[in-house]
């Protein structure tokens, strides 16, 4: 229920864990774990988790710290409807890890969160950093797949 604590982790796990190609850090010993490992590694690298594995009717992606300062994804037109997602930071670095402010499409977010079919239909999600924790998308705004309904 507090994104910033996801943001926090995020950047941790990230660093340490997918940081290096040591042996003796992280996964550099090449145990991918077919295919897990390097896939929540590019998840936590654009800034995006999905915490139910696509089990919802309609699947959420929370936001998370992104290492990237722009991302473009490619939409196949065989399963989206938009041609690109792309993820746009402001004032990202190893400091600025926290969310201030998000916006998707130009509409500001009130939340750490959007539906997957919002993905799907293309779009911008700009996200401003900063060196301090905020309090947008506290539980007020739970995605159903993290509510106490759930």
């Amino acid at each position: 229920g507090y994104p910033w604590l996801s943001q926090y982790w995020v950047r941790q796990v990230k660093e340490k864990t997918f940081g290096s190609t040591a042996t003796d850090d992280g996964y550099g010993h090449h145990d991918e774990d077919q295919g897990q490992m390097g896939a929540i590694s590019a998840l936590m690298g654009i800034g995006l988790f999905e915490v139910t594995g696509g089990g919802l009717q309609r699947p959420v992606y929370d936001i998370t710290s992104p290492v990237f300062d722009e991302v473009t994804i490619d939409l196949n037109q065989d399963y989206y409807e938009g041609d690109e997602f792309r993820i746009v930071t402001h004032d990202n670095s190893a400091d600025n890890m926290y969310i201030q402010d998000a916006e998707l499409d130009g509409e500001e977010l009130d939340n750490a969160w959007f539906h997957q079919d919002q993905y799907a239909d293309g779009g911008t999600l700009e996200l401003w950093m900063g060196p301090e924790p905020t309090r947008t998308g506290e539980p007020r705004t739970l995605p159903f797949s993290e509510s106490e309904s759930a």
